[in-house]
């Protein structure tokens, strides 16, 4: 063994790395109260201050469309004189209470004729934001909080922690080698996305160094016979040592 050999293996053999491999959030994240109430006023004021719907436009003038349209919409109060109006005189404009929000129904199928088919006009329904993983709590899925950040630590003796490998090829990137081993720790075929070459920051615990890179994951399912966890910054906080949240929490996402 060469003089070089014996002083790269000697530099590395107390250098290993940890990939934060990190699940992005799949869903938009969810709204505080202030925010819920802003977007809510700000879609009925919207409403308010919306043109009158032309329905002369759309529905020609006696029409079997025209008339179900009419049917399927119940008109305005009308202004009439010499009566009190709790709530304020009408003022009506192409057969709309332009003081409030215009309210539609659109007439289908299935409202005119019972047992008809109407997908076209269906409701839409938005997915559930919560899944079935959240209900059962399985930290090993990465079905669970969809509008939030999730991390993947593993158990290793006992202790919970970034996966971390041993450096022990000097002329291959540091990066190059943390994706490797993540893939090779797994038996299925991962996707990941690696977002910088340099490490986000380095670990000095008593007698080594880690280097820590952070990579995303794009597409795949991480399955390991070692226990191991899909988390978010709190659950991860509450999950791995004190200390070592501390050196890792400022690189974790809140949302």
């Amino acid at each position: 063994m060469s003089s070089l050999t014996r002083n790269i293996s000697s530099e590395l053999k107390n250098v290993y790395s940890s990939i934060l491999l990190a699940r992005a959030p799949i869903v938009s994240r969810d709204l505080n109260e202030f925010e819920e109430a802003y977007y809510k006023y700000q879609t009925e004021l919207e409403k308010r201050l919306m043109w009158t719907f032309p329905s002369y436009f759309y529905f020609k003038k006696g029409s079997l469309s025209e008339r179900n349209f009419v049917k399927a919409n119940k008109g305005p109060v009308s202004r009439v004189p010499d009566v009190f109006y709790p709530k304020g005189v009408p003022e009506i404009r192409h057969n709309r209470e332009r003081r409030s929000k215009q309210e539609l129904v659109i007439p289908t199928q299935k409202s005119m004729v019972p047992g008809a088919q109407d997908s076209f006009t269906d409701e839409i329904r938005a997915n559930p934001r919560t899944t079935e993983a959240d209900e059962k709590n399985d930290t090993r899925s990465l079905e669970r909080k969809l509008s939030r950040t999730l991390y993947l630590v593993v158990n290793s003796g006992g202790v919970w922690k970034l996966p971390t490998f041993a450096v022990t090829d000097a002329t291959q990137p540091l990066h190059v080698q943390t994706v490797q081993h993540t893939q090779q720790m797994c038996p299925h075929r991962l996707n990941i996305q690696t977002v910088s070459h340099y490490p986000v920051a380095v670990l000095r615990p008593a007698d080594r160094r880690e280097y820590v890179v952070l990579s995303h994951l794009i597409a795949g399912r991480f399955a390991l016979a070692d226990e191991y966890a899909w988390l978010a910054r709190e659950e991860l906080a509450s999950r791995v040592e004190p200390a070592y949240f501390a050196s890792i929490g400022h690189l974790l996402s809140a949302v």
